[in-house]
């Protein structure tokens, strides 16, 4: 007698092969709600660690900001403005501070609070330099920036001052500028010298040139030469610098612009622009004070930029300084009428 196939049962009831189906899909839903939980918490750890990063970010800026708001920089800069038309001119601001971070997207100059050049046209910004091109002023004491976020930061370099030198157009003249055979420049226990060596030349006048603000404080000013060879010419700076300098001006530190110019048949341009940088440790008695982060910068910037001549190494000189602009359609500045002049 025939059977009706009745699958065999286990415990539940059910059939073994629904049950195994039941189970696949049981499976099937928890592996979808652990995918969609796991989700869920990587994509709430995820929001909550940028916004960690975000908010370290503002803390790390605004604690930038809130000191750069109060530092007060004690430091005079003088510089020669050397130029042969009214175009704007490129000048370096250096602060005590690191900018580059800054997301700056305007600057203007102030003095005293009030805007002497406004808007002025940014080169590049490096660390704790601002390039920017500007016409000639007189002086100004801090830079107001406009940040991308539309804060507005007062940035304070200490004051600069320029003197408006006129010089004849290089472009004009480029056959007889002479080139530079040496150059070295150093300041130790309040006394100036500079050396430098040039092509003999019958038909021009060598002169040099400071600040007048710089030489009210220089004395012992000596202006010599003295022929090296058949063809060559060396001529030597020397002048005392007053420690008065920082003292009167009530700052710690000092930068002027000092440059040996060429004057052939009364046209005149820079062939060496030096940077000395002056501070309480570079008087005798004063020997033991520290250094400024920012008049270290400047000293070795000035002879980073030195690409035209070899510089003198000697042991008794603390730092040396060396600057050439062979097309001085850079930098900043200031002048006045060269105290000597001498036939090259």
């Amino acid at each position: 007698m025939d059977r009706l196939y009745s699958p065999p049962q286990d415990d539940g009831g059910l059939p073994i092969t629904i049950r195994g189906d039941y189970i696949l899909r049981l499976r099937f839903i928890l592996i979808i709600m652990l995918l969609l939980t796991n989700s869920m918490f990587l994509f709430g750890c995820t929001n909550n660690n940028q916004e960690k990063v975000i908010n370290e970010s503002n803390k790390s800026k605004n604690t930038q900001l809130e000191y750069i708001r109060q530092v007060s920089v004690r430091e005079n800069s003088y510089f020669i403005f050397n130029s042969h038309d009214d175009n704007p001119k490129k000048i370096k601001i250096s602060f005590p501070y690191r900018i580059e971070d800054l997301n700056i997207k305007k600057a203007s100059l102030l003095l005293n609070n009030k805007v002497v050049s406004d808007n002025v046209k940014i080169i590049q910004i490096h660390e704790n330099e601002l390039t920017v091109d500007i016409k000639f002023i007189r002086k100004f004491d801090a830079v107001e920036v406009v940040l991308e976020d539309g804060n507005n930061v007062r940035l304070e370099p200490g004051q600069y001052y320029f003197e408006n030198f006129k010089e004849d157009n290089l472009n004009e003249f480029e056959k007889e500028i002479l080139g530079v055979n040496n150059f070295h420049l150093k300041f130790k226990d309040g006394h100036l010298l500079t050396d430098i060596i040039l092509p003999q030349d019958r038909n021009s006048k060598i002169e040099y040139l400071f600040p007048s603000q710089i030489r009210k404080y220089a004395s012992n000013i000596g202006f010599s030469h003295q022929k090296i060879d058949n063809n060559s010419i060396k001529y030597t700076l020397e002048a005392d610098i007053s420690r008065d300098i920082l003292l009167k001006n009530n700052v710690n530190s000092i930068i002027f612009d000092i440059g040996m110019i060429q004057n052939y048949k009364n046209h005149k341009w820079f062939l060496i622009k030096g940077k000395v940088p002056i501070e309480t440790s570079d008087f005798k008695k004063y020997r033991n004070t520290y250094f400024s982060k920012k008049t270290k910068k400047a000293r070795s910037e000035s002879i980073r930029y030195a690409p035209f001549y070899s510089l003198i190494s000697q042991p008794d000189i603390p730092y040396m300084l060396v600057y050439h602009i062979h097309h001085p359609h850079q930098e900043q500045s200031q002048a006045q009428v060269p105290d000597a002049e001498f036939p090259a």
